[in-house]
């Protein structure tokens, strides 16, 4: 299902929200005006039968239907709840009460290929759910004793690729409860808060072929999501997120979580095995804007351990941290866009049956390994990255999509094996001269290195056997051309610079 058609299944209806409340009288058409506004910005289809008594209204049926638009892809999402109520209090606030069964169907048909048709069903228990404020700045509260998520079908072209016969996929979330809203103006503004004290997921897969088994059960504790961010109203196609951002649509989301665990058993052809892992903890944050798009993942003392079909022992590792913080320009601009890439891992060790793979005898030091590269720039991007026309354009011409026009290295640190090497620098890039370079624009800049250990790691590859004297030889005299000896033992430094006639020069001395 795409991620759009699923933040619009009623546990994502509570996640509208409001900046900030100004307490008034709301009805329960206000209340149900406002779903449907808020759902219909999306592009979706809304209907249903409509009851009123008293301060109650009543909406039954009501089936929401999202489009494909997508060129080449046809199909749509239907969301159907059979009942909703709301109840207008005499405080001024309003009490909604939805169906505890909700059915979501999705049918996806390629110009090229099979219809594609998934079947979920969504059932809440112990929901409450309460709106106050205005009409144009409503506020919700909410909780739920357990939300439950089941895939009961995914089939194409009338044969089951997974039915209750032989598969099973289901999601349980358990405590939940949040706050969120909406302020209507000339956009409108969201904000929303949601916690949660489990997600429990259970997926098991028996190929009726006979090809194979999955069986995978996990656990998150201690969950949190919050996010904010702006809609255009009126006059923009859903469907065109590269119009939409022109227009002002922001999302910054982030969602947190604890510790977690997840176990997976599984059957081939070619044997068994199983896959183990457990974490302390993480998160995950999304940005999308007309700045740029942004994503980071980052997970906390992680442990692996796997048993595979072809390995006779087990494959463990862990590492204390890892990160990957990423953000790129999606939208033309004539001006130079933020570019920032971070990749990290902290204390990444394996079990010793690894090592001993290709150091039995222990000779490589085995302390836990780093590695951090953090990148930033700015590029000039020549097209919209979100627009299909342009990149149909783009594809048919072959035309450079963007110019990198600076890189800084913020940090470079690889620490492994008793070897540790550093460094740091900038350059700009003259995208008018690709030959100096061979087909890259030519660089200008310097970036400074230290390097640590690295005799003593050469040392020992020759002594395990993994590097011929010969090579070793090339080696030190490769790294005599590029490095000085620094203060510590067994310490290269270097400053390697590229000038504007685009010589490169090693501590001075000119290389190329």
């Amino acid at each position: 299902m795409s991620p759009r058609a699923f933040s619009m299944t009623p546990l994502a209806l509570t996640f509208l929200s409001a900046p900030s409340i100004a307490f008034a009288d709301l009805t329960a058409q206000d209340v149900w005006d406002d779903f449907q506004n808020y759902l219909t910005s999306f592009g979706y289809e809304i209907s249903g039968t409509e009851t009123q008594s008293g301060d109650v209204l009543t909406v039954t049926n009501v089936l929401m239907t999202l489009p494909m638009t997508q060129e080449g892809l046809e199909g749509s999402t239907d969301v159907e709840i059979p009942e909703m109520v709301f109840s207008g209090q005499s405080d001024g606030t309003v009490v909604v009460d939805i169906a505890p069964n909700t059915s979501i169907t999705q049918v996806t048909k390629p110009e090229f290929g099979d219809e594609l048709r998934m079947s979920m069903d969504y059932v809440q228990e112990g929901f409450e759910m309460s709106a106050s404020g205005s009409p144009d700045n409503i506020a919700y509260a909410y909780s739920a004793e357990r939300a439950v998520a089941t895939i009961t079908e995914l089939m194409t072209e009338g044969s089951d690729l997974m039915s209750s016969d032989n598969a099973k996929m289901e999601f349980v979330l358990s405590g939940m409860a949040g706050t969120s809203g909406m302020q209507l103006g000339e956009t409108r503004i969201y904000e929303q808060m949601i916690t949660a004290d489990e997600l429990a997921y259970e997926v098991v897969i028996d190929d009726p072929e006979g090809d194979g088994t999955v069986n995978l059960k996990g656990m998150i504790n201690d969950l949190s999501m919050d996010g904010d961010g702006v809609l255009p109203i009126d006059g923009t196609d859903v469907a065109d997120i590269s119009a939409m951002l022109s227009d002002g649509f922001e999302v910054d989301g982030s969602f947190n979580f604890g510790g977690g665990q997840m176990a997976m058993a599984f059957t081939a052809p070619d044997g068994s095995g199983a896959v183990n892992t457990a974490s302390t903890g993480g998160l995950v944050r999304v940005k999308m804007s007309g700045d740029g798009l942004g994503y980071t993942i980052e997970n906390r003392n992680q442990q692996v351990t796997m048993t595979l079909p072809d390995v006779p022992f087990p494959v463990n590792f862990s590492m204390a941290q890892s990160v990957v913080d990423l953000l790129v320009p999606v939208q033309k601009s004539d001006e130079a866009q933020d570019v920032d890439l971070t990749l990290k891992l902290d204390d990444f060790a394996m079990a010793d049956q690894l090592w001993a793979l290709f150091d039995p005898t222990a000779t490589l030091p085995r302390d836990p390994a780093d590695l951090t590269i953090d990148l930033s720039g700015k590029a000039l991007v020549l097209f919209d990255f979100l627009d299909p026309e342009q990149m149909a354009t783009l594809e048919e011409t072959g035309a450079m999509p963007g110019e990198f026009q600076s890189v800084t290295i913020n940090e470079v640190l690889l620490n492994v094996a008793g070897a540790k090497l550093t460094g740091s620098g900038s350059f700009d890039l003259d995208n008018s001269d690709t030959q100096t370079f061979g087909g890259i624009p030519r660089p200008t800049g310097s970036m400074d290195v230290a390097l640590e250990g690295a005799n003593g790691l050469i040392d020992n590859l020759v002594a395990i056997g993994l590097l011929p004297q010969d090579q070793a030889m090339g080696a030190r005299m490769m790294i005599g051309l590029f490095a000085v000896p620094g203060e510590g033992e067994d310490t290269l430094t270097s400053k390697i610079e590229i000038n504007q006639e685009g010589h490169v020069l090693a501590n001075g001395q000119r290389i190329q």
